[in-house]
C-alpha cells in the first residue's frame, strides 16, 4: 500500500512585514516601506579644512583674488562684500597646483561680510581635486610636527 499525499497549499518563508508577503500565519501584511520620515537641514555634509597661510586657497572673481577662509567639498567661506543670500556667483578656486572653474551659491552672509556659499553643479573630479587638497595639506602638516 503506497499513501501519496501533496499539500494543495505552502507556506512562504516569513520575511518580514515589510515584503508584503504571507507570513506563517497566512495574513497579507501592509506595505510599510516608509515606517520613519527624518527630516533634517543639515549645513555641513562634508569636512571643512582651514587652508594654512603658506598653502593658501583662494578664489578669483570678478578680477579679484578673494583668500577663502575654508573649504569643504561640498562649499567654502569667503569674505564678499556687497552679496545678497541666494545670489550665484562664477569664479575660479586657485588650490596650490590645480585651478577648478566654480559656480557658488551664497548660503548664509555672517556681519559684515562673511559669506559661506556651497558649489553649484560641482563635477566630481574637482570634489576628488579638492578632497585631494585637503588630505595632502593635512598629511604635510600632520609630519610637520
Amino acid at each position: 500500500m503506497r499513501i501519496c499525499c501533496r499539500l494543495s497549499r505552502t507556506i512562504r518563508r516569513f520575511t518580514g512585514p515589510l515584503t508584503g508577503e504571507l507570513s506563517l500565519f497566512w495574513k497579507k501584511k501592509k506595505n510599510e516601506s516608509t515606517l520613519f520620515v527624518h527630516e533634517s537641514y543639515d549645513r555641513r555634509s562634508a569636512f571643512r579644512f582651514t587652508p594654512p597661510e603658506k598653502n593658501p586657497v583662494s578664489l578669483r572673481f570678478q578680477e579679484k583674488s578673494l583668500s577663502v577662509t575654508d573649504i569643504s567639498a561640498a562649499g567654502l567661506s569667503i569674505d564678499i562684500p556687497d552679496v545678497e543670500t541666494g545670489t550665484r556667483i562664477s569664479g575660479d578656486i586657485i588650490l596650490p597646483n590645480r585651478h577648478l572653474p566654480v559656480t557658488l551659491e551664497i548660503i548664509r552672509i555672517d556681519p559684515p561680510h562673511h559669506c559661506s556659499c556651497a558649489f553649484v553643479d560641482l563635477a566630481p573630479e574637482d570634489a576628488e581635486a579638492i578632497h585631494h587638497y585637503i588630505w595632502i595639506t593635512q598629511r604635510r602638516e600632520r609630519n610637520e610636527q
